[in-house]
């Protein structure tokens, strides 16, 4: 401004300057202040603590963050936002829901869970309940007994014949008409969700006699054969005599049908390596790749090739340990 009486001459008017003072003094506040309340969001952080994370279970949230003036959580699921450093909180249904937590009404931290419904108990007293043998014949009667408690109501269902056959009695008599794995379940009270299921190995139906027994030559004799004495014939009363094998192993036997197939067994080594497991019988029943056929047609088919066993059962004579029955599963390999 110009001075009165000398219009050369200027000066600060002392309401400028005081006006200008407030105004930094008010600025230099606002900083400091903010300046000590400063929190880095990189190293704001909170926790979630919980074992399960299913409706109405109590999950703790803990906030991390040091130097905190005021806070702000928001758990997504429309509830009011709390603002304690440490804090349990519920969630009403299932779903995934993002927390937020605010500090200093600068930083944001969001992390997101899933909330999973309630699984229902099982009540072990409604399961379904039965026994069953581990194999069976086909022509043989099974049969089938509910053992559960307070069942009113039945419904067996049972494989059999490329057929789901079902019946609706506590006990049941059932005689199989095909060979191979079958499955059996078993519903009561019409609860499906307690439900139990087995499954029994079908033998092909086939009446067993003394398989006939080739002696190996003197040289390739190891462990002197065991005489079995069997029950005499009812109607001839002759004792018939049956020499004792020598027990093999599945893995054993699975491993010597391979390399016989290769052709790394040579023929005169046949007997001892496979066959007198056999008793001779290379006719003996098997069922392949699920299909019914005799040792002797399956043997031919995999003759020359190289396979891969994925399964073998073996079912032999206790008496004997001839093997009666296989079941194989395989795979032929092209290189």
């Amino acid at each position: 401004m110009k001075k009165p009486g000398n219009p050369n001459s200027y000066y600060l008017d002392r309401s400028i300057v005081l006006f200008f003072f407030l105004v930094i003094l008010i600025s230099s506040s606002v900083f400091s202040y903010r300046y000590s309340n400063y929190i880095p969001c990189e190293i704001a952080d909170f926790e979630i603590i919980s074992k399960n994370y299913e409706v109405g279970d109590l999950i703790k949230f803990k906030d991390k963050t040091k130097n905190v003036s005021k806070r702000a959580w928001d758990f997504g699921d429309g509830s009011n936002p709390k603002s304690e450093n440490s804090l349990f909180h519920k969630f009403e249904k299932p779903g995934r829901y993002t927390i937020t937590l605010k500090v200093n009404n600068t930083c944001e931290i969001k992390k997101a869970i899933i909330i999973k419904a309630v699984k229902p108990s099982i009540d072990s007293s409604k399961i379904a309940r039965f026994t069953i043998p581990e194999q069976i014949r086909v022509g043989e009667p099974l049969t089938l007994k509910d053992e559960s408690k307070n069942a009113t109501k039945w419904e067996w269902w049972i494989e059999d014949d490329g057929k789901t056959k079902k019946f609706y009695d506590a006990r049941h008599e059932y005689t199989f008409k095909t060979p191979g794995d079958k499955r059996i379940t078993l519903i009561i009270n019409d609860a499906d969700e307690y439900a139990t299921q087995k499954t029994i190995m079908v033998l092909k139906k086939e009446i067993v006699s003394p398989p006939p027994f080739r002696k190996p030559p003197e040289k390739e004799k190891k462990n002197p054969p065991v005489d079995i004495k069997v029950k005499p014939d009812s109607t001839s009363g002759i004792d018939i005599s049956v020499k004792k094998v020598d027990y093999i192993s599945e893995k054993d036997f699975g491993d010597r049908l391979t390399n016989l197939a290769r052709g790394q067994i040579k023929e005169e080594d046949v007997n001892n390596a496979l066959t007198q497991f056999l008793c001779g019988n290379l006719d003996l029943p098997i069922t392949a790749r699920k299909k019914s056929t005799t040792f002797s047609e399956f043997f031919e088919e995999i003759k020359g090739r190289k396979i891969k066993i994925k399964k073998l059962k073996i079912v032999r004579n206790k008496e004997t340990n001839c093997i009666e029955y296989l079941d194989i599963d395989y795979r032929k390999l092209i290189l």
